[in-house]
């Protein structure tokens, strides 16, 4: 027997296959979108849920503390916790702890990084006296400065709330403030520096002054070239006699009068 083809049968088989293939690729992406679906449902609700705690760092906080300071329990899911307000709580609630890093390890472990925060200043405010840190932060209220921080005087505060970054009343002694304390640092004038300072006066901010070492009244006057100003000053301890008071004015220190003054005498009014 002999069997013919025409043109139109030839033309419709591959219509035919296409079609197939068609239907397969179609379903082939439908049932993956279904499994990826479940999947992603089964991770978020009955997966990877938090099993244990991993802590690192150093805090003054116990290990319970700082685990129900996150707001995490065991059986949240891994993956629908919020790191960022679980971080953010715990620098709240537990003001000594500078930094908090949370993180995940599979399959249901919530890892916690902690950075202490260090006592940096006393301050006093409206309802008494507190102890911040280099960034402001509140870490408590205080009657007094037990640990003996330098003192930061004349500044205004609405709030000091531990735990929170101080709320100043005036923006101009914030600004200030911030950097002349980046720069003190800097140039190692700190309660632990090279230079240890005791005191800063931030009333006026067109003419700031500091103790340094409870013996050294310096009058710095504006943030004018204030980096020169630092600089000379640390030429010009290196003069002064050992264990002696003394009152050092920087204010008229200029690129065109690179000069400053130091008396000698008691600097107890100033404090």
């Amino acid at each position: 027997m002999r069997v013919e083809y025409n043109e139109s049968g030839r033309a419709q088989a591959p219509k035919r296959n296409k079609k197939k293939k068609g239907f397969g690729v179609h379903f082939f992406c439908f049932f993956l979108m279904i499994s990826v679906s479940v999947l992603i449902a089964l991770s978020l609700t009955v997966w990877f849920n938090v099993s244990g705690f991993r802590l690192s760092g150093s805090s003054v906080y116990s290990e319970a503390e700082v685990l129900s300071a996150t707001g995490i329990l065991n059986g949240d899911n891994l993956w629908r916790i919020d790191t960022d307000a679980a971080e953010e709580s715990i620098e709240q609630l537990l003001p000594y702890v500078g930094t908090a890093k949370i993180g995940r390890k599979l399959p249901g472990t919530v890892t916690v990084k902690l950075t202490p925060a260090e006592e940096y200043a006393f301050v006093n405010t409206e309802s008494g006296a507190a102890i911040i840190d280099s960034e402001f932060k509140v870490l408590k209220n205080i009657s007094e400065n037990e640990n003996r921080l330098f003192v930061i005087k004349g500044m205004s505060f609405k709030e000091a709330v531990p735990g929170q970054k101080l709320t100043f009343s005036d923006s101009e002694q914030q600004k200030t403030l911030s950097e002349i304390t980046d720069l003190l640092n800097e140039y190692g004038f700190s309660s632990d520096g090279q230079y240890g300072i005791t005191m800063i006066d931030m009333a006026d901010t067109l003419n700031v002054k500091m103790i340094l070492d409870d013996r050294l009244y310096v009058v710095i006057g504006s943030m004018s070239n204030i980096e020169n100003k630092l600089v000379h000053l640390k030429s010009m301890i290196g003069q002064v006699n050992m264990n002696a008071t003394a009152r050092i004015d920087l204010s008229d220190w200029s690129k065109d009068n690179k000069k400053a003054s130091l008396v000698y005498e008691d600097i107890s009014v100033y404090k």
